[in-house]
């Protein structure tokens, strides 16, 4: 066999064992991700029951993705459930920083909004406020946010 037959072959070999190897660690890892995705899931539908086993659970999902803007308003909404609004607040800035699309979303920011009243940060909510009243295309989200802005003044 020549030399550059046996490179080919070895090569060849080596390419192929490598792509079974990303496969199956995608596969795992997919698997994985998916068991999370099932978790988060799970989680979200009793934060408003089980405030504190979902703040665990949530903070343990966090650690594996500290970029998810949706684990961190989640984190927010329990801190917002359970009065411990400044946490809540820092929950909802680490969140916009990450999507800040977030700043023109109409239910997001009547939600911070109320929760930055109840901070006392009147000025910062009626800046989200108004960023929901000018946004929002929902006549009943927009008598929340009318009645929330009255609180601003």
């Amino acid at each position: 066999m020549e030399k550059s037959t046996k490179y080919f072959i070895i090569i060849f070999s080596l390419v192929i064992t490598m792509l079974i190897a990303i496969k199956t660690l995608g596969y795992y890892q997919n698997k994985q991700f998916n068991n999370d995705q099932n978790s988060y899931n799970s989680v979200v539908t009793k934060i408003g029951t089980d405030p504190t086993n979902s703040l665990i659970e949530l903070q343990k999902l966090e650690e594996k993705y500290p970029k998810s803007y949706m684990i961190k308003i989640n984190i927010g909404i329990i801190y917002r459930i359970t009065n411990d609004y400044e946490t809540s607040v820092k929950y909802f800035d680490e969140a916009i920083k990450l999507n800040p699309i977030l700043s023109i979303e109409p239910q997001f920011c009547t939600m911070f909004g109320q929760i930055l009243i109840m901070n006392g940060e009147k000025e910062k909510a009626k800046s989200y406020l108004e960023s929901a009243k000018a946004n929002n295309q929902d006549p009943t989200l927009l008598a929340q946010i009318e009645s929330l802005l009255i609180e601003t003044n």
